[in-house]
């Protein structure tokens, strides 16, 4: 038998380093005795650790340095989770002086998003912008609403919003969203003001490459409305929506307009402590929801 030349093969290499060097099974020790066995592996075990990163927009400057010593690593990222204290859940950034949320904005919209062209999934994580009118500037918020705004999966989690209009604004300033999760969203104030209004019609309410949408927050109610009243360009292909009551159940109900039948999957999860009557309430608002969308799915989450 010849002897099997991987260098014309180089996808059974890969296959087998990414089998070896695997961040999920491999210590970091491990992980460092890896890199220390060649340049082909070294290179390996640095596209899987940085592939996702985390980056507190308070430590920019060590971010910056880092990828200033070794530029190849701005290639390997392809997520990006962007925090801006670990002070949770006290306002992010609130604190800060004026000069220090430009120089944290100048390096990281100026000098490291530039060269992060391969990000394609941008998360905002644990971030109160409940302080700020979305037209502040200079704002924390208005830096996380900058950055990276062609990528096309964009994550919102534990975040805190003044208002829903101000959640709607935010979004709508990543406009090629493909892909939109949001997970325990939350806002300090309800209702419409006229400045929220104001604001609000300076972004076109349409994010025209929309395909998914994840919604496990509270008050599904609004979100669905919004998603309605929204001009789709291309029809929303997958949702997910978590619920806690029969009240939430009933507002999906209204997704049986014309959106429910371009749906390929609508995932509800249920969760909560749910009393026997309210059980019996939600059933009955499934089946007669599932007659006239036939790609539902239930997760039930009880407890």
């Amino acid at each position: 038998m010849s002897n099997l030349n991987l260098a014309r093969i180089p996808w059974i290499v890969d296959n087998i380093l990414d089998h070896l060097i695997d961040p999920t099974r491999t210590s970091q020790p491990g992980l460092l005795l890896c890199s220390l066995v060649c340049k082909e592996w070294s290179d390996h075990v640095q596209k899987r650790i940085f592939r996702s990163v985390t980056l507190n927009l308070l430590k920019v400057d060590t971010f910056n340095e880092i990828i200033n010593e070794s530029p190849r690593l701005c290639r390997y990222i392809k997520e990006i989770t962007l925090r801006v204290t670990t002070r949770w859940p006290y306002a992010s950034g609130a604190g800060l002086q004026e000069n220090e949320v430009k120089r944290i904005r100048d390096t990281f919209l100026g000098e490291i998003q530039p060269r992060l062209t391969s990000v394609e999934h941008v998360r905002v994580d644990k971030v109160r912008l409940d302080p700020w009118k979305p037209e502040a500037k200079p704002s924390v918020q208005s830096i996380l609403a900058g950055a990276f705004p062609d990528a096309p999966i964009f994550s919102l989690r534990s975040v805190v919003f003044r208002t829903f209009e101000d959640m709607k604004v935010f979004i709508y300033s990543h406009q090629n969203i493909r892909e939109l999760r949001l997970n325990d969203i939350s806002w300090n104030l309800f209702g419409v003001t006229v400045e929220d209004i104001g604001t609000t019609e300076i972004f076109p309410p349409t994010l025209s490459n929309l395909t998914s949408i994840c919604y496990t927050s509270k008050h599904p109610g609004i979100f669905v409305d919004w998603i309605l009243g929204m001009y789709l360009t291309q029809p929303i292909e997958n949702i997910t929506i978590s619920v806690e009551n029969p009240e939430d159940v009933e507002a999906l109900e209204r997704m049986t307009s014309p959106i429910a039948g371009e749906l390929h999957s609508l995932e509800v999860q249920i969760h909560g402590d749910w009393e026997g009557s309210d059980v019996k309430v939600m059933d009955s608002q499934l089946e007669r929801l599932n007659r006239q969308i036939p790609c539902l799915k239930v997760s039930k989450y009880l407890y």
